[in-house]
């Protein structure tokens, strides 16, 4: 998890400053906060193959719909941190999601019950 944090702070560095150079918020060039929501999204969770397929898939219809408060940081957090932000957000649903489905369905997903 303090890998998670580290790399999700250099993140929010990365996108300040590429935005700004790039004159485009959350510019498609730059993925950093893709990483970061999808290191949330397996955060404590068992590795198997599905699971990570699972998160992947989760996490990024998630940060696509924008589930609140997600567009709400992106829309008023100013700069890497909104970018980083709505992500981190899309993260943590999803892996309260991937841990409940791991739990209670862990065959589905490659998991010995």
């Amino acid at each position: 998890m303090v890998a998670t944090l580290v790399f999700a702070g250099l993140a929010v560095g990365v996108h300040h400053l590429g935005d700004s150079i790039l004159a485009c918020k959350d510019s498609p060039i730059l993925v950093w906060d893709e990483l970061v929501g999808f290191l949330f999204a397996v955060a404590f969770v068992p590795f198997t193959w599905q699971l990570a397929l699972l998160a992947f898939l989760l996490e990024r219809t998630i940060d696509i719909l924008k589930i609140p408060p997600a567009n709400w940081v992106e829309a008023h957090v100013p700069g890497g941190w909104g970018v980083v932000g709505d992500d981190v957000i899309a993260g943590i649903y999803t892996c309260g999601i991937v841990h409940l489905v791991a739990y209670t369905v862990p065959a589905l997903v490659g998991l010995t019950g």
